[in-house]
């Protein structure tokens, strides 16, 4: 699993594509995280921005505890899973974040 550093920006990028794998332009994009927070997990969502077909978002990690998150990116409409996945933020005693 992919290791981050607790407080990084992390930045997502995706690119739709339909079946035969052409470009797609879907109507909207979010990014769907679940991440530890107070001895509980928190979801959100983030909309995405479209910039000549690639959909990004970047995410301030600092609002996570360290630990295991999980996210998914999904187009508006019809719901596609485009990516999704985990990973590990680590932090250490020394972190001030």
């Amino acid at each position: 699993m992919t290791e981050i550093a607790r407080a990084a920006t992390i930045h997502f990028a995706v690119t739709f594509a339909d079946a035969d794998g052409n470009a797609a332009t879907p109507a909207g994009a979010t990014l769907y995280l679940s991440y530890p927070h107070r001895g509980t997990r928190v979801e959100a969502s983030y909309a995405l921005t479209n910039d000549a077909g690639t959909w990004t978002v970047d995410w301030e990690s600092n609002v996570s505890e360290a630990g295991v998150v999980h996210y998914r990116v999904m187009s508006s409409g019809s719901p596609i899973a485009v990516a999704e996945g985990d990973f590990t933020l680590t932090s250490n005693p020394a972190d001030p974040n």
